[in-house]
């Protein structure tokens, strides 16, 4: 594989820059790393008429990010002057009002065909972006199986992929397009077969840049389509060349490669970083929780859920747990996700199927409970939407469950409830 990231760069290097050629710079998967970005401000320079696009879950994983609603990573993304924006899925846990308010507040063009819209905002079913004589036209969409989670992101009437790439891309036909880029967030392989699959029912489709596995991916699929994926968290950049015929305008060749980023830090950057850190700062800092151990703060959080939520069951799944007095910051470092409450009807044998499930990696897992269960009854069962969804168990209810109005990680506040911390 190295060897032929290798031969691609090469390949890449030879390409004249003259006016035959348009440049396309995608990162994905930033998960709040911002000052990442800052090391690619030299590759920006370097072909400041590239077409810069980013394609997703910027927003989840950074306290800063986090606090300000995604405000603090549009803020970033217009500094750099990014063109294009495909939300990925972590993004939408932000919920349709925020999101709507952020996709507004990007400078730039918001990407995601048919497949999602709210009642606050739509995003484009496709652009067009002009580099002199030639055209490329971007359609953005958003992880493919979406659509499978309508019970949780109801708000966002997700409609299939497919049926809205066909949509985007009957659309472009009209638009004379010297080529067609797809800006997905979804793997090459999530799930297995269906990017090959759908690179051969649209052959109008010139290259692919990918995002949401985290995973390198320099590939050409269906025989004839370029796909490339950045590594997550900032650690690398897709650079995109089309090579076009000057006479006749048609695409020639595509080629690409993995760009790591400089050791470069950007003032302006870190001056939009500390603005965002000087305003939270105390509220980041006031204690919000205390840990005595692992277990009987799992216990807790479980027990609190379950009275929240009118169940009688409730699952807790934690990392490793510091003890002691813990700040808001810890606490929406250790819990990232916005993840929302379910309740399901379960039998005692599917609660105990579920509890024999493998635990997601560096996470414990805690059922309140358990101690009471009884074969001739059906229970309701509280967990968050990950649980439910990728449990093997769980997720044939998915379209039975109801969902609460409850964000898992706001149940810890005040833990324990003794009236010493925030309620």
């Amino acid at each position: 594989m190295k060897r032929f990231c290798g031969l691609l760069c090469l390949i890449a290097l030879t390409v004249p820059l003259g006016a035959g050629t348009m440049k396309i710079i995608g990162t994905c998967d930033i998960h709040g790393r911002f000052r990442k970005l800052a090391g690619f401000v030299p590759l920006f320079k370097s072909f400041p008429d590239a077409v810069k696009v980013d394609l997703g879950d910027l927003i989840q994983g950074n306290v800063l990010s986090d606090v300000t609603d995604g405000a603090l990573a549009v803020e970033v993304l217009n500094h750099l002057g990014f063109d294009l924006w495909v939300p990925g899925n972590h993004d939408f846990e932000l919920g349709h009002a925020l999101l709507a308010r952020r996709c507004r507040e990007f400078r730039g063009r918001v990407l995601g065909g048919t497949q999602w819209r709210t009642k606050d905002f739509a995003p484009l079913v496709h652009t067009v972006i002009e580099r002199g004589k030639f055209r490329c036209g971007f359609i953005g969409l958003t992880e493919a199986a979406m659509a499978e989670k309508a019970p949780l992101f109801a708000e966002f009437n997700f409609k299939d992929a497919r049926n809205a790439l066909r949509e985007a891309v009957d659309s472009l036909k009209l638009q004379k397009c010297n080529a067609i880029v797809l800006l997905w967030h979804n793997g090459i392989r999530t799930p297995y077969g269906t990017l090959g699959q759908m690179l051969w029912d649209f052959p109008e489709i010139n290259a692919v840049i990918l995002a949401h596995s985290h995973k390198e991916v320099i590939s050409y699929v269906a025989d004839r389509t370029l796909a490339i994926q950045p590594d997550a968290h900032g650690r690398n950049a897709a650079l995109l060349t089309l090579e076009f015929c000057d006479e006749t305008g048609k695409l020639k060749y595509v080629t690409g490669r993995l760009v790591s980023p400089a050791k470069f830090t950007d003032p302006a950057l870190e001056a939009v970083i500390r603005k965002s850190s000087s305003c939270y700062r105390e509220f980041l800092a006031q204690k919000v929780c205390f840990v005595t151990s692992e277990k009987s703060f799992a216990a807790a959080a479980a027990q609190k859920l379950c009275r929240l939520a009118q169940s009688d069951l409730a699952v807790f799944d934690y990392p490793k747990l510091v003890c002691g007095s813990w700040d808001r910051f810890r606490l929406l470092a250790s819990f990232p996700y916005r993840n929302r409450i379910f309740t399901v009807q379960v039998t005692a044998k599917e609660v105990k199927q579920f509890a024999a499930e493998r635990v997601p990696a560096k996470r414990k897992r805690f059922i309140y409970g358990m101690d009471k269960l009884r074969d001739d009854k059906i229970y309701t069962l509280a967990l968050d939407d990950f649980q439910l969804f990728s449990s093997p168990t769980l997720r044939q209810k998915k379209n039975l469950a109801r969902c609460r109005d409850i964000i898992g990680r706001e149940i810890l506040y005040g833990l324990p409830e003794t009236g010493r911390y925030l309620q």
